[in-house]
């Protein structure tokens, strides 16, 4: 979702700071600290296909959450219409969008937990779908220590309009991370 994240392989888990894109991969992750944060993604890929998005953060001082909201998107660019017989008739787009309300809230001195909740369109050509889905993240680290553990529970939900005859559910994706960030060295592992 940003050029970071992307970098690191697209699945921080462990890490809290200001950066909202971490938020969307581990919603555990939202905090004070992202507080009035605007973030704008745009990456042009190849082929035309391009995808990117936009985040703002939010802190609820008075309940002790951390929100976040996002829009992300995703462009697969023009193709060429053609019948069966490969006649050209015009072109098309395809793409998809998702709409993600996440909070995370600080339940002990070494527990942070988070929920996204999404809402995902797709269109392709004549044909579209509606989903709806939730991650569940946790985030475990003891206060001062160097070490991190993240856990995600991503893409539960499924099709409320199905693309073609049946519904089909979202591809869940259960992700444990931990990372660790050397005492006297610049760097972190993950």
């Amino acid at each position: 979702s940003n050029a970071r994240l992307t970098a690191l392989g697209g699945s921080l888990l462990t890490v809290i700071d200001n950066d909202l894109a971490l938020a969307q991969a581990n919603p555990a992750l939202s905090n004070v600290r992202m507080n009035n944060q605007l973030s704008l993604n745009h990456n042009f890929h190849f082929a035309g296909s391009s995808y990117g998005n936009v985040v703002f953060g939010k802190t609820l001082d008075s309940l002790g959450i951390s929100t976040h909201a996002a829009i992300q998107y995703v462009s697969y660019g023009s193709f060429d219409r053609a019948d069966e017989l490969g006649v050209i008739n015009g072109e098309f787009s395809a793409g998809e969008v998702g709409i993600l309300l996440g909070a995370a809230k600080q339940l002990n001195e070494r527990i942070r937990a988070g929920v996204n909740l999404k809402f995902l369109s797709s269109n392709y050509e004549s044909y579209g779908s509606f989903a709806v889905g939730m991650d569940i993240g946790l985030y475990y680290a003891k206060p001062g220590a160097t070490g991190a553990w993240g856990l995600v529970l991503r893409n539960m939900g499924s099709e409320i309009t199905a693309i073609v005859d049946n519904k089909r559910t979202l591809p869940f994706d259960l992700q444990l991370g931990y990372s660790k960030k050397l005492a006297h060295l610049p760097f972190r592992f993950s």
